[in-house]
């Protein structure tokens, strides 16, 4: 995790790098209080970006680089068993779904987009600081190299979908036995 700090805030945000810090109860959390119907889920849309990247395209015209990663948050325990889901599996839904997907603003979610842009654009010594390097700066490295080796962030968005929608899914941690590998003869 990253933690963004502003001296004008008497709070951090705590911002993931890795999506495996979107945990089911970290999901659970944040959704307690949605009252969801029958037949629909609450999926967390994970927008990855660099930090400075993201901060660059607050106010602008331009759009950063974003990826997009689409996540169970919420779903009744009959609409899972319908379709082999579970609260943090990664859904695999066509883009339209997630386009005509109900948003969803979640009081909970400390990270969301909006949220995210006005903790940097309120502090001009933050956004400057990120925008230039110095916040990632680490000992014995440039800023320069510092900033571009700087992780990925994960911020947070709801949508409601259907359930029809929901076409496949799967639990990021579960191992897999790659194939197509040959570790035999590896120098």
């Amino acid at each position: 995790m990253i933690r963004l700090e502003s001296k004008l805030k008497n709070y951090s945000l705590l911002i993931p790098t890795s999506i495996n810090e979107f945990t089911p109860e970290i999901f659970n959390t944040i959704t307690a209080n949605i009252n969801l119907a029958k037949n629909y889920a609450i999926i967390a849309i994970l927008y990855k970006s660099k930090l400075f990247e993201f901060s660059a395209a607050i106010d602008k015209k331009y759009a950063t680089e974003v990826g997009i990663v689409p996540m169970i948050a919420k779903i009744s325990d009959e609409d899972a068993k319908l379709v082999n889901t579970k609260v943090g599996y990664k859904v695999n839904l066509t883009r339209s779904s997630i386009e005509r997907g109900e948003h969803i603003n979640i009081p909970a979610n400390a990270i969301s987009l909006s949220k995210v842009s006005e903790f940097i654009k309120n502090d001009n010594e933050l956004s400057k600081s990120i925008m230039t390097g110095e916040y990632f700066k680490e000992e014995g490295k440039t800023i320069l190299e510092s900033k571009n080796n700087s992780p990925y962030c994960y911020f947070l968005e709801f949508k409601i979908i259907p359930v029809c929608d929901i076409h496949a899914s799967y639990d990021i941690n579960s191992k897999t036995i790659p194939v197509f590998i040959d570790t035999d003869n590896v120098n």
